[in-house]
């Protein structure tokens, strides 16, 4: 703990009369000069100030920015003449904002106290000898200072939410039960009676979810105990302060972070292994109880075994960040991402948050709910041409969907399905009434569809293409594509599963096409159960039809999950971030299989490696079986990564693969990699 006196005006007894304590958990954010300038610029007071600061390093800021804050609140008592004490913990890890409210509280003194965190900007002036006098004359906990944040949600504006209290000194209201935010005692700058406001916040933090927004414990809390009128909570009748913290969180990529971080590097889980393992104990007990209450649910393993033991694990326990582990401990760099479904790595904060936050408050709240038509929005933002959504259960169900809608709108029946090997035929029996499968493998294929969609008197209703994962397809060839579905009078539709939010705009935006309608599933939840088809307003309205049942499903989490999924996708460098690790991890490996006589074993897109080794089945899974002994778990064919993968999981995916390579009979002898078709 760091104390910094003004030796000018020293404290008179243990605080000095009349002295206000500041108290801010600050993260280290340079935001904290611009929240405390702003606030001895517009702050009269007859009296002096305590400030009491914590510093948690929550945020990547760099060592001038902490340096400049550290430097700033040493001087604080030359800044400003009427700062007694400066008070200042610095923690050597994230402690999350509970525990720096609870080391603020035991510093605390004074019986008046102002909250002001590090990121918040003062732009109207404040008598607080006043507001202090209309703190106690209103027998009031806390007068908060109205914030842009607050105010531009209409909080202060909507009839009957609202009244202003007779007789202040600076202008007050008091919030009525019709608000939303009634019962909240904010942590947003405010003042407050410390003898009632830190016993209330403390004892909410103690008895609460220790992941769940501070401010939505306390509010609960406040309701639980019905003590809504006797802290008579207020509000400055004008905005006083403006939110700044958002502006730099969005500068930073970062997240609100309200709780302690969890060691997440690699090196904390005990990656990479050397190939050998301890023989499984819990694995081969649920494959056996698998096969005699699930039969039928999962073809029998191939026998993958080689020198070094079992094969990899079939039954995963938990997950964070790149990392998976099985149901004997065992940790992998994931590159499956939950069959491409998890796009921002398992654990992630703004995902995690929402989960928890949501579950206290009810899962299923039919017929509708906000959270529905905010995704929406979102949906529409991410999605080239969008102008409405159709949310509906499963990928499958998105599909049909789009052939119902492109044939209703066309009047056409017959449909036109291309796509990887495989795909256009599994999918084609999902869709009722006429559908014509091709496939979309290689240029040829590509050539044979544009001609099929161009060729005269071609009446399909829709064209619906789903991207290979084996290779890029051609330039010019979706906008090709595009242009003779217009001229045929044909929908096109893209099935963006995989690639919705891997690329900025999913593969249409990729290639400069706008598609008609658009198939969303896999990463629109982050791995929850969801689907979704957007596209054209004329296309996507019209009356609700038997095919659209999913249309108004109940389960708010999903919907929660899918607005912080869709913001964080929002975000430009996420998309850089994938296509960077996607090329480094290209990179790394191709150069791996080159120093063992081996063409390029990465194809497709940087952000869905599609690995093809030796182009020896049995060879290849040996190999596979060899990195996942050496803490990797992939496939030949589609991988993925995620926002989470970084730099030293590419190194340890490629030291893997190395190894393997090194370890397995066969590749590096002169053997080559299936070329594409």
């Amino acid at each position: 703990m760091n104390e910094f006196m003004n030796e000018d005006r020293p404290l008179t007894g243990e605080h000095g009369p009349g002295c206000v304590e500041l108290s801010t958990t600050s993260t280290l954010r340079p935001t904290l000069i611009r929240t405390y300038d702003s606030f001895f610029r517009h702050f009269r007071y007859s009296g002096c100030f305590r400030v009491l600061v914590t510093l948690d390093p929550a945020y990547p800021v760099s060592d001038a920015e902490a340096a400049a804050v550290r430097d700033y609140l040493r001087d604080l008592p030359k800044v400003d003449e009427r700062v007694r004490a400066v008070v200042v913990e610095e923690f050597p890890r994230h402690v999350g904002l509970q525990g720096a409210l609870s080391v603020l509280f035991a510093h605390k003194r004074a019986p008046v106290g102002i909250h002001l965190e590090d990121d918040w900007e003062f732009h109207r002036d404040v008598d607080l000898d006043a507001l202090i006098a209309d703190l106690a004359d209103q027998d009031s906990t806390q007068i908060s200072f109205a914030s842009d944040h607050v105010a531009r949600g209409g909080t202060f504006d909507r009839a009957g939410e609202s009244e202003e209290i007779a007789g202040s000194r600076v202008g007050l209201r008091r919030l009525t039960a019709a608000s939303w935010a009634a019962n909240y005692l904010p942590l947003a700058p405010h003042v407050h009676r410390a003898d009632r406001w830190m016993p209330t916040v403390a004892r909410a933090l103690a008895t609460s979810d220790p992941i769940r927004c501070p401010d939505e414990r306390v509010r609960e809390h406040v309701i639980a105990e019905r003590s809504r009128a006797r802290h008579n909570a207020l509000w400055t009748k004008d905005v006083v302060v403006r939110d700044i913290g958002r502006e730099w969180l969005r500068g930073r990529a970062g997240h609100k972070v309200i709780v302690p971080a969890e060691p997440r590097a690699l090196g904390s889980v005990g990656l990479p292994r050397d190939g050998a393992v301890p023989p499984p104990v819990r694995s081969p007990a649920f494959a056996a109880d698998e096969e005699r209450l699930l039969p039928g649910s999962r073809p029998a393993a191939p026998d993958t075994r080689t020198a070094g033991g079992e094969p990899p694990p079939r039954y995963l326990e938990r997950a964070r960040g790149p990392v998976v582990w099985d149901v004997d401990g065992l940790p992998y760099i994931d590159l499956l991402c939950g069959d491409g479904a998890v796009v921002l790595g398992h654990d992630h904060p703004a995902v995690t948050r929402v989960i928890r936050e949501r579950t206290v408050n009810g899962l299923a709240l039919a017929p509708a709910f906000p959270a529905r038509v905010a995704a929406a929005g979102l949906v529409v933002q991410a999605v080239p041409g969008a102008g409405a959504v159709r949310f509906v259960p499963s990928a499958a169900d998105a599909v049909r969907t789009a052939a119902g809608l492109a044939r209703r709108f066309t009047g056409r029946a017959e449909v036109l399905m291309a796509g990887p090997v495989g795909w256009p035929d599994g999918v084609a029996g999902r869709v009722a009434g006429p559908v014509t499968a091709v496939p979309l493998d290689g240029a040829r294929d590509e050539e044979r569809l544009a001609a099929l969609v161009a060729a005269e008197g071609a009446r399909f209703a829709a064209v619906h293409v789903a991207g290979p994962l084996h290779r890029v397809l051609s330039e010019g060839f979706l906008r090709g594509l595009r242009d003779a579905c217009t001229d045929r009078g044909a929908l096109m539709v893209l099935d963006e599963g995989l690639t919705a939010f891997r690329f900025p705009g999913g593969l249409g935006g990729r290639h400069g096409v706008t598609a008609d309608l658009v198939c969303l599933s896999h990463g629109l939840a982050s791995g929850l159960a969801a689907a979704a088809v957007a596209g054209r307003p004329d296309v996507m309205g019209g009356p609700r039809w038997d095919e659209d049942s999913g249309n108004r499903t109940g389960d708010v989490l999903v919907f929660e999950v899918m607005k912080a999924s869709l913001r964080e996708y929002a975000r430009p460098e996420h998309y850089e971030r994938l296509a960077g690790t996607g090329r480094r991890l290209r990179e790394a490996l191709d150069r791996v299989a080159a120093r063992r006589g081996l063409g390029p074993v990465v194809h497709g897109h940087d952000e869905m490696p599609f690995l093809r080794l030796t182009g020896d089945p049995g060879i290849d899974r040996n190999v596979i079986d060899e990195m996942a002994r050496r803490g990797v778990l992939a496939r030949t064919g589609p991988n993925f990564v995620s926002s989470a993968h970084d730099t030293e999981t590419v190194d340890v995916v490629a030291d893997a693969l190395a190894g393997a390579l090194d370890s397995v009979p066969g590749p590096g002898r002169g053997g080559r990699t299936r070329r594409e078709s």
